[in-house]
């Protein structure tokens, strides 16, 4: 199969004929695999996919798990057949058979936001407390709710998705059982929802990994049914469903009544303010510019040990239609909650995007600006290591001013 450049790579420690059938496997998922060798390797980033069903010696598996937590975890490890001994199933990706491969890649995508997640909560931590505030208070969620749909993806939820947006309501769909337990595992949900094509549908057994919770805190179980499949819901849901209610109603009103059944949300996470120096913006509600002065040069640094990319996107209005406060809404609503966005002046918001190659943060761009419908200017910038933190944050008109006087000298 043609592979694409942007695949992800992937090494693999497997033996016999089984090897390029694994690797095979990964290929048609959009990945690119290798033959992992031994000793295996902890200086390389990208995951490993071990087969212990054939790895001849378990010892050697062992020691490697030792060494992997002792250096942090630091690559994603994917296990088919028994866990190796001293791995913790909660740090890894298991793999029951070789048809979950095709959907390894987004398996591997949850797991890589989520610690993306974690490592930007903790350095906004330590930046708030550099400023004075309350290590607690560092992260800022953009939505109110998290909810998970388990189903097909289709028009009706891509319309389910965008009506509840507005609402305060964050939606990661789950394709596959597989997909939605390590979703589980990773994130905490206020509600599933579930849109099954069957009594034999596999979504139903995801409901086996989730505990009932009669205090409501744990996530609401929403049934997004058809007229046709009512007859076929197994017996057994009956007394676990919180709500039943019919996906043939308009996108808009099943968002408002998807959201009547949920338990309350979360704070919120901004930073407080302190005597020193205010970290939110009022206007917009985005950080400040000396929080981000603050933040970025710890991001730089990380950047520069672990060779993932950073880009800045700088965004303004592009005249009156657009006024800074609806851009900060907009901008907002398309960020990952890694993702830092912050106001520079009177007219320039930055984005500022950890772990994003120019490409994926040129889509942000573009996507953005068909949002605004066209009133909006902006230019993208991803981070090289001459970059200082000053070069990053200079809006384009500071730059039209640094490249005149460049000129002019």
């Amino acid at each position: 199969m043609k592979q694409h450049f942007d695949d992800p790579p992937i090494e693999v420690l497997s033996a016999g004929p089984r090897l390029p059938l694994l690797q095979a496997r990964l290929s048609r998922g959009r990945m690119r695999p290798s033959r992992a060798l031994v000793p295996l390797r902890l200086d390389y980033t990208a995951p490993l996919l071990i087969d212990t069903s054939l790895v001849p010696d378990p010892a050697t598996l062992t020691t490697y798990v030792q060494s992997w937590y002792a250096a942090g975890q630091p690559r994603q490890l994917i296990i088919m057949g028994p866990l190796p001994e001293g791995l913790h199933r909660r740090d890894a990706i298991q793999i029951e058979e070789a048809g979950e491969l095709l959907h390894l890649r987004g398996r591997i995508a949850i797991r890589q936001r989520e610690t993306l997640r974690r490592v930007e909560s903790g350095r906004r931590s330590l930046t708030a407390q550099s400023l004075g505030a309350g290590a607690a208070t560092a992260m800022a969620e953009r939505a109110r709710y998290r909810l998970l749909y388990l189903g097909q993806s289709g028009p009706d939820f891509v319309a389910l998705k965008a009506a509840l947006r507005p609402l305060g309501a964050e939606v990661a769909a789950a394709l596959s059982p597989s997909m939605a337990l390590d979703y589980l595992a990773q994130h905490r949900f206020c509600a599933l929802l579930l849109a099954p094509g069957g009594s034999d549908d596999p979504v139903w057994r995801v409901l086996d990994h989730v505990e009932p919770d009669p205090d409501r805190f744990g996530p609401a179980l929403i049934h997004l049914e058809r007229p046709s499949e009512s007859a076929s819901r197994p017996a057994l849901s009956e007394d676990r469903l919180d709500a039943i209610l019919p996906l043939t109603l308009p996108s808009e009103p099943l968002a408002h009544l998807i959201l009547e059944h949920l338990p309350p949300p979360a704070g919120d996470l901004m930073p407080r303010q302190n005597g020193q120096i205010d970290m939110q913006d009022v206007t917009t509600g985005l950080f400040s510019r000396p929080f981000l002065e603050a933040h970025l040069g710890a991001l730089l640094e990380d950047c520069d040990r672990s060779g993932h990319p950073l880009c800045v996107l700088h965004v303004s209005p592009a005249d009156d239609r657009m006024c800074l406060q609806t851009l900060a809404k907009r901008v907002t609503a398309q960020l990952r909650e890694s993702d830092l966005a912050a106001r520079l002046d009177t007219s320039n918001l930055c984005i500022v995007m950890p772990d994003t190659p120019y490409r994926a943060a040129l889509s942000v761009a573009i996507r953005l600006e068909a949002l605004c419908d066209g009133a909006v200017v902006w230019h993208l910038v991803e981070r090289r290591r001459s970059h200082s933190p000053a070069d990053l944050l200079a809006t384009a008109a500071e730059l039209r001013r640094q490249g005149s006087r460049r000129r002019q000298a």
